[in-house]
Parts: structure tokens; C-alpha cells; sequence
């Protein structure tokens, strides 16, 4: 349903990510003694600075993610796009003290330069594209960019809210693939399990439980590293 501006409905349904989820999610990661990455809009660095802390606090990896989600770059101009993300990085690098390294476009929206433009920042790794299982780097016009797989058939809105799937169906879901990865990783030198989730999506009360339960299956296997992705890349580099 397209609600009419201003849509609060939809707008106080993403705050609640930032005003309640995050901190959810937040707790149970540190209770399981495990570090997220984040992909954050340099808008919040001016307008919820206590988020910004807390993502701080927890020790995160930050992805730059744009200056904010109406700002999609596959329309810009080449000048423009190269000023918005030059000034997220700067505004997000400022504010949380951490050199930003990845980078993941809003809504996923790119323009035929974002690559180059990227490299040309500094960018070592981005998180756009979800045609591989594992890593790979290809050139720019300007140095060699990661490819880091982030698959969207795992993402929490793809299934639990565009798919319309059950939280319990989910949860099957999210085994079943780490189940079939895990046998991969046995059979050929590793594999990456990335997944994509959202405060105001698995925050939730009723959804949170999934992650956690998921969370602590992954965490009796032998051998599961929960890396950071700029963790990842490294290691890629030094080999």
C-alpha cells in the first residue's frame, strides 16, 4: 500500500530499528561474544549520534552506506556521485574514528562508475552485487576492488517481508544454508556465510529469538570463524 506523505507509518517503523532493535541485537551479539559490521548512512552521524556511540562502543566494523536511503546513486552524475561518497566516508570516518574500508550502495543502486569511484576513495571492498559464495577482486580504473558476497535470499526483509515467510520458516532457512555451506567449506578450503539483517526486521520482539537460535546452532560447529569482512580481505591480500 503507497501511503500518502508523510508516511509515518512506514518511517516510525524503521525508527523503531534505531530506537529499540539495534540495541536488541546488539545485546545478543555481545552475549555470544560476537562483533557485527555495519553498513551506515552518514546522515546518522548528525542525527542520532547516541546510535553512533553505541555501534562504537561494540567495537563494529563500518561500511559506508551512502548519505542517506533517498539518495540512490544509479541517476547521478559522475561529479556528484564522487561528492556523496567521498563525503559519507569522511563524515562517517570522523565521527566513529575508524577508517572506512567497505562500502555497500543504498538500496543497492549503483551507477556504471560506482566501482571506479569507490576505488578512487579508498575503498578496499563493497557489498553490492550477490553473484558468488566467496570473494573475488576485479579491477577499477583506478586499483583492483573485493567483490564480498552478501546474499539477499537470506536477508531478514527479503524473506520474513517481501516473501512474506513465516519466522519459524525462516529459521529453517537460515540453517539449511549454513548446513549446505558448512559441507562445502569441509570439502574446498572455506566458504563465507554472510548474512544480511535489519534492527527494525529481526529487532523485532517476535523475530529476535530466530536470530539468537540461529546464532548458537552455528556456534556448536567446529571451525566456523565469525569474521569481519575487512578481517576477510586481508587475508585474501596477504596470500
Amino acid at each position: 500500500m503507497t501511503m500518502p506523505y508523510p508516511d509515518l507509518r512506514h518511517f516510525s517503523l524503521r525508527d523503531y530499528g534505531n530506537r529499540v532493535g539495534i540495541y536488541r541485537i546488539l545485546n545478543s551479539l555481545e552475549q555470544r561474544k560476537i562483533t557485527p559490521s555495519c553498513a551506515v548512512n552518514a546522515e546518522i552521524t548528525n542525527h542520532i549520534p547516541y546510535l553512533l556511540s553505541a555501534l562504537c562502543d561494540s567495537k563494529v566494523e563500518f561500511l559506508g552506506h551512502g548519505f542517506n536511503m533517498d539518495t540512490p546513486h544509479h541517476s547521478l552524475t559522475e561529479t556528484r556521485e564522487q561528492n556523496i561518497i567521498q563525503q559519507s566516508i569522511d563524515m562517517l570516518s570522523e565521527a566513529c574514528h575508524q577508517e572506512i574500508k567497505g562500502w555497500i550502495s543504498p538500496g543497492r543502486f549503483e551507477s556504471p562508475v560506482t566501482p571506479d569511484l569507490l576505488s578512487e576513495a579508498g575503498v578496499e571492498y563493497f557489498a553490492d552485487w550477490v553473484n558468488d559464495d566467496m570473494p573475488y577482486s576485479f579491477k577499477t580504473r583506478h586499483k583492483p576492488l573485493t567483490a564480498m558476497p552478501l546474499s539477499t535470499e537470506l536477508e531478514d526483509r527479503f524473506v520474513l517481508l517481501d516473501n512474506l515467510h513465516s519466522e519459524i520458516s525462516y529459521g529453517e532457512q537460515l540453517k539449511d544454508a549454513f548446513d549446505w555451506m558448512y559441507n562445502d567449506a569441509n570439502e574446498d578450503d572455506g566458504r563465507i556465510f554472510s548474512l544480511s539483517i535489519h534492527p527494525w526486521v529481526i529487532g523485532q520482539p517476535h523475530r529476535i529469538g530466530i536470530l539468537e537460535n540461529f546464532l548458537d546452532y552455528v556456534k556448536q560447529h567446529k571451525g566456523v570463524w565469525f569474521a569481519k569482512p575487512g578481517e576477510i580481505v586481508e587475508i585474501i591480500k596477504n596470500k
